[in-house]
């Protein structure tokens, strides 16, 4: 029972030990967008700003960042992804 004991402790630490390393391999990648939002048949009201990593519909694929923000008034957003490759 303590060689049971024994391999799954060190099985453990073991397989921490590699997720630990594995995730050095990832670069980060980080941006930011500030800007106003204006529309010229809306006076009023908000609007939503998404910012995906790929040109398809962001709402379906998970977006980088977003937020909600007024017409006519700044908005800043800033986001990160971990990637292989930059994107």
């Amino acid at each position: 029972m303590i060689i049971f004991g024994t391999l799954v402790a060190f099985v453990t630490i073991f397989i921490s030990e590699n997720v630990e390393t594995r995730l050095s391999f990832y670069s980060t990648y980080e941006i930011g967008v500030k800007g106003t939002f204006i529309c010229n048949q809306e006076k009023i009201g908000f609007a939503y700003i998404l910012v995906g990593e790929k040109e398809v519909d962001p709402r379906v694929d998970r977006p980088i960042a977003g937020t909600a923000g007024k017409y006519l008034k700044p908005f800043y957003l800033i986001g990160s992804v971990k990637s292989f490759y930059k994107p």
